[in-house]
């Protein structure tokens, strides 16, 4: 394959090579820019999200907020068992098993439309039960 000194559409010459080759190597150099333009904002995306914590906050606070979420995890659970079965299993597929509603509804065999009002259900009977929670 021969080297082209330009990527623009513009730059082809049969001289240099048939057309097969100029397009091919665009296209993989187009490729090659994507994949390279993906991966550093993917790197920039896991730095930010890696960052250090400031020197003036206090660990404690990092020790109540998990501690707090170990609480508010059993009292979801615990909502939980309290739905009607169907709408229990919905929730579990889609929050637990990370299947899209249409998913869930060609795996159980129900129209779409029920298992989008069985979820909108649950939630609302979960958020009243949690807010009660003491």
């Amino acid at each position: 394959m021969r080297s082209w000194p330009s990527r623009a559409p513009e730059a082809f010459d049969e001289r240099r090579g048939s057309f097969r080759t100029f397009f091919l190597s665009m296209v993989h150099h187009r490729g090659v820019d994507l994949v390279r333009r993906e991966q550093r904002l993917r790197n920039r995306t896991e730095k930010a999200a890696n960052l250090e914590p400031l020197a003036d906050e206090d660990p404690a606070d990092a020790v109540a907020e998990a501690g707090y979420l170990g609480v508010r995890r059993k009292e979801v659970r615990e909502a939980l068992t309290e739905l009607p079965a169907a709408q229990r299993q919905v929730l579990e597929m889609a929050y637990f098993d990370g299947k899209t509603q249409v998913q869930i509804a060609e795996e159980l065999h129900i129209p779409l439309g029920t298992v989008k009002t069985r979820t909108l259900a649950a939630m609302r009977k979960l958020r009243v039960a949690l807010e009660e929670a003491p």
